[in-house]
């Protein structure tokens, strides 16, 4: 399948977030989905004050951002070198499927729940999934801004991969 590589990261962006939206009714993709965040906040309990809680989260929140940030200015400065493929694409994405939907799950945490912290939070993995799939779209855009900037349109791109 050819796919028009000046959209390609907006393309697939979209076939992303499609994705993770049918993955929402399974239940158990949006939990698994968050495990990462979950890891990273274990390891920032150990290093800020637990006292209240709400530290931890956003210390988490906060190294999410961090590591997604990172990630940007890391497709940035190899987007000075390369072109992006379509598989390059396709990593990036699945290399921000966890960052995007622990973001997700952090901010819905803080923002609805206080950083109130019961059984039930779980939950709101599954509640928060659907709003940060949409956070693909943006990095399609995202990637499509970065190589129109930095490359400009040129018909090289037109190959196939």
């Amino acid at each position: 399948m050819q796919i028009n590589q000046q959209f390609n990261g907006i393309i697939i962006g979209g076939v992303f977030t499609l994705a993770s939206l049918m993955l929402a009714l399974t239940f158990i993709v949006p939990v698994v989905s968050v495990l990462p965040g979950m890891f990273l906040e274990v390891i920032m309990a150990e290093i800020v004050d637990n006292d209240p809680y709400s530290n931890v989260g956003k210390a988490t929140l906060g190294a999410l951002l961090f590591i997604l940030i990172l990630s940007f200015v890391l497709i940035f400065v190899q987007s000075q070198k390369v072109v992006f493929k379509n598989r390059t694409i396709i990593g990036i994405m699945f290399f921000e499927y966890f960052i995007i939907h622990a973001i997700g799950f952090y901010i819905y945490w803080a923002t609805s729940l206080d950083f109130r912290s019961d059984g039930q939070l779980i939950f709101g993995a599954v509640k928060s999934y659907p709003f940060s799939s949409f956070g693909f779209l943006g990095l399609g855009i995202l990637i499509d801004l970065i190589k129109s900037k930095t490359l400009g349109v040129k018909d090289d791109l037109n190959t196939i991969d």
